[in-house]
């Protein structure tokens, strides 16, 4: 079980037992050959073994030398020059004096022939040896994989008298790299997602992570038989949404799983009781009476949570005193309730969901109701902890300029009380925008934020990018740049830079990236992470050609991309898939984004008479001719049709069940300010009536269910095609438009597809 406790960062010097022994430098090895030995205490715990191990296995690839760890008995560590690792007995005895450090706190000191590596258990001593390998060697880990260890044949290193504790207690981020377990520990992050084993010093573990209500409460288990348990809205319960978090039979079952629970992981210190995630219609509070009654009172829907979230707390203390519990302020629960203030043992998780992120938080006036509600949250909790976002969740590859508030955003919320921060990146890949360097970064600020986070940017450009650094800090400040002359929002969700980033700023990236990669042209290591670290302004060429061609020949500027489109994206596909990209964005496989791809520049042919009273910038046409069969050609074929303003269309037979045909939404589609989308269609109908089939944007991700239109045959055209209005479900990668068929043969000869044409504002 752990516990949070504020202690402030701490930095001394010992004025007790061992401060009237003057100490010198210490050579560690001479020559390739050791002088100190490692000693562990007999009973050392397996994370003190693991400090120890690192110690000496770094200090064999720095030196060359055979360093050896031994116990504070054997014969050398009588005669030889030591280093202690441990937070036991002898680092205790030689530190009597020194303040008690708090949560991971660090404790190095040398006396006049020996270092001690100490601090708070299990991770104080590991941690200790890291700072001092990375701090006092220069030894760095860029990635799991990728590291920097310099080669010193003596190495000596200066008298230690160092102690620190991290301001922020749980320290978690959510990047591909950090959710390796060894580079998770090295890095210092302790969060429950970073799975770290026990020997590595583990990591705090909330049960149940988050959106909790729905996993202790299943309604596919419960709502048949107490549907009234369940969220009251559009005149019925249902079972999606919350809990009617004022009933009390409710309650007390959802108090009794979450202590059964607790009882399956006591050691764990804390578990989430948290609301669901999902959009404004799926994540939909109780509407009931008595629900709104108390919202109403509060003046917020968070004063109903934390009513409840405070009797379960209340019963799970009963029996486990000291168990935290943890709940969300989150989208509609993020204001701060009038009257009912968290419990001691509750922790509240204030998500910054809907911010501005193109400058720090506190500086953006954008950001005043969020700024409100931290500082109304910060005066009534006395365990805050913060949900930060610090990627574009709908795009994880275009660039995402938030630079500006990543180190003084953490700053501000440790000012509010923060003790712990999630820093939510991207998870699915090492290939982003510079996701590498993010990684890493978020790591060393969260140990420490007041680093210099310029100074660690430029100091991993340096270290991982060699000889290219330089370009690529000015790409970075090119782009900063351009977010902050745009004075746009940048969200979470950002589905493109064309609001952003011109065609004049993209040129000046290109032409940085190419003297980045002739910088490094020599050294294949170096070349290859240039490489990757481009494929962001690759995927903005291949996704915006057409208007960045038109945009620069307006402007009389050169154009940097391609004259060969369909190569660039073909070249594009294929590099995504050697980089392993497992994601485009959130939930949206990159392979799910491919279709759309290679639905970019192919020629559609004549547009439809109906958008001929319309300038070309006001709308989008695909033809039909480029769909893909889902079910082959005994479902649906490219057929001539007269009536097509092209001469073809796509047949789908009248047997058939479900989407036949679909046309993946390429990135020519995506980002435009969207009026209206339509499918153009004809029916060759047996009847003068009936349901027809459906038509709309679906999405390739499990469980979402869009709105779709209903194609009745009395509502078409007689003569011709029909523009059929498409719900509006966002063009964005990962999506496709279809016609989904019903087997009616009694009904339809054929459906004929045309295209599809969108309206832009």
């Amino acid at each position: 079980m752990f516990f949070f406790v504020l202690v402030s960062l701490v930095v001394f010097s010992i004025t007790g037992a061992m401060a009237h022994e003057t100490a010198a430098e210490h050579v560690l090895a001479r020559n390739g050959e050791a002088q100190y030995v490692i000693v562990v205490d007999e009973d050392a715990t397996d994370p003190e073994h693991t400090a120890a191990y690192e110690l000496r296995n770094h200090l064999n690839a720095v030196t060359g030398a055979d360093f050896s760890i031994v116990s504070g008995t054997s014969s050398e560590a009588q005669e030889r020059p030591r280093l202690f690792v441990g937070g036991g007995a002898r680092f205790l005895a030689a530190v009597q004096d020194a303040p008690a450090l708090g949560n991971d706190g660090i404790r190095i000191l040398s006396d006049s022939s020996d270092i001690y590596f100490g601090g708070d258990l299990p991770r104080g001593p590991l941690y200790a040896v890291y700072t001092f390998l990375e701090d006092e060697i220069g030894i760095r880990w860029w990635t799991p994989a990728e590291s920097y260890i310099p080669r010193i044949s003596t190495l000596t290193v200066a008298p230690q008298d160092i102690a620190y504790t991290p301001p922020i207690h749980m320290r978690e981020t959510l990047y591909l790299n950090t959710l390796d377990p060894v580079f998770a520990a090295r890095s210092r992050l302790n969060g429950h997602l970073h799975d770290i084993p026990a020997f590595y010093g583990g990591h705090k573990r909330i049960i149940g992570w988050c959106h909790t209500f729905f996993p202790i409460l299943p309604p596919e288990q419960y709502f048949e038989d107490h549907p009234e348990w369940y969220t009251y809205t559009e005149g019925r319960r249902v079972d999606w949404g919350q809990l009617c978090l004022t009933n009390e039979a409710m309650r007390e079952q959802f108090i009794q799983n979450a202590v059964e629970w607790v009882r399956g992981d006591p050691e764990a210190g804390i578990i989430s009781i948290s609301q669901n995630d999902g959009g404004r219609r799926i994540g939909r509070p109780c509407q009931c009476d008595a629900c709104q009654a108390v919202v109403a009172e509060e003046g917020s829907e968070s004063g109903l949570l934390l009513r409840f979230v405070n009797a379960v707390a209340e019963a799970i203390e009963d029996e486990y005193p000291g168990f935290l519990v943890e709940t969300l302020a989150y989208t509609y629960t993020r204001e701060a309730p009038r009257i009912t203030r968290p419990r001691d043992n509750v922790v509240v998780r204030l998500c910054s969901y809907e911010c501005d992120f193109s400058r720090p938080i506190a500086d953006n006036p954008a950001n005043e109701a969020f700024l409100h509600d931290l500082r109304e949250w910060s005066d009534i909790s006395q365990q805050l902890f913060i949900w930060n976002y610090v990627a574009n969740y709908a795009n994880y590859f275009i660039p995402h300029p938030n630079w500006e508030g990543l180190a003084a955003d953490l700053r501000m919320y440790k000012e509010h009380g923060a003790i712990g921060i999630f820093e939510q990146g991207d998870a699915t890949s090492t290939n982003g925008d510079f996701t590498a360097m993010r990684a890493w970064l978020m790591s060393k600020l969260l140990w420490d934020p007041h680093q210099d986070q310029e100074a660690l940017m430029r100091e991993f450009l340096r270290g991982y990018y060699g000889a290219a650094d330089q370009y690529l800090w000015e790409c970075i400040q090119v782009i900063r740049e351009a977010i902050a002359d745009a004075d746009v929002k940048l969200a979470i969700y950002m589905q493109s830079t064309r609001d952003w980033l011109d065609v004049a700023a993209v040129n000046r990236i290109t032409k940085l990236f190419s003297q980045a990669e002739s910088a490094v042209a020599d050294d294949a290591v170096l070349a290859q992470r240039v490489a990757d670290a481009r494929a962001p302004l690759d995927f903005v060429w291949v996704r915006r050609y057409e208007e960045l061609k038109k945009a620069a020949e307006a402007a009389g500027l050169p154009f940097y991309g391609t004259h060969t489109p369909v190569a660039a994206r073909d070249a594009f596909i294929v590099k995504m898939g050697v980089l392993d990209w497992v994601s485009l964005g959130e939930g949206r496989p990159f392979a799910n984004a491919v279709p759309g791809l290679r639905n970019l520049y192919k020629d559609h042919g004549p547009v439809p008479a109906l958008l001929a009273d319309y300038p070309p910038e006001r709308y989008l046409y695909r033809s039909a001719m480029h769909m893909d069969f889902e079910q082959g050609a005994r479902t649906a074929a490219l057929v001539r049709d007269e009536q097509s303003c092209s001469g073809y269309a796509v047949r789908i037979q009248p047997h058939v069940t479900g989407h036949a045909v679909r046309y993946y939404i390429d990135p020519g589609m995506q980002g435009h300010d969207v009026e209206n989308a339509y499918i153009r269609l004809r029916v060759d109908a047996r009847a003068d009536s009936g349901h027809a089939c459906n038509v709309g944007i679906w999405d390739l991700r499990p469980g979402r269910v869009p709105p779709e239109t209903k194609v009745n045959i009395e509502d078409l055209d007689d003569d011709g095609y029909t523009s059929v209005w498409l719900p509006r479900e966002g063009l964005s990668l990962g999506r496709y438009i279809s016609v989904e068929m019903l087997n009616t043969p009694e009904l339809v000869n054929a459906v004929y597809i045309e295209g599809f044409h969108v309206l832009i504002n």
